[in-house]
Formats: structure tokens, sequence, C-alpha cells
């Protein structure tokens, strides 16, 4: 049984997927990596929490690291717009 919120699985597998869609090279493998260690208690506290992880698992180039930064940065425009 996972211990991990849902909210963090999900929220990471989306921005796995959005990843995937702009090119980056991961694979399920990778996937899995950031499962287990959410399920370690890595990223599942805030936001930015959630992007370190991210980075630090899947970004291998300055540039992957700074399209990262931006799609949380969008996400984070996208959500004070709802409210």
């Amino acid at each position: 049984m996972s211990t991990m919120p849902k909210y963090a699985e999900l929220a990471l597998e989306g921005v796995f997927l959005h990843l995937v869609k702009r090119g980056f090279r991961l694979s399920v493998r990778d996937l899995q990596n950031g499962l287990r260690a959410l399920e370690a208690g890595y990223g599942v506290c805030s936001r930015e929490d959630l992007q370190w992880l991210c980075e630090a698992l899947w970004a291998r180039s300055e540039e992957e690291v700074q399209a990262l930064h931006h799609f949380f940065q969008i996400g984070r425009a996208s959500c004070r717009e709802r409210v």
C-alpha cells in the first residue's frame, strides 16, 4: 500500500507526461524513480519541493532546468487566475 498522497502522484505523473510531450528523453524507469522518491517523502511538501525533485531526477541540461522552471511558473500563474 502506497503512503504517498494521491495528489503528489498525480502531479508527478502530469509533469512527466508534459515533459515527454515537450521532448524530454524520459523513460518509464525515470517515472518509477520519481514515484519511489515521492514514497520516500521527497517532493510532497510543496510545489517547490516537487519542482526540485523533477529537476534533480529529470533535467539533464541547463535548457531542461529552464523548461521545468518555466512549466512550474506557468502553472502557478494559471492557479492565481482561477482565484
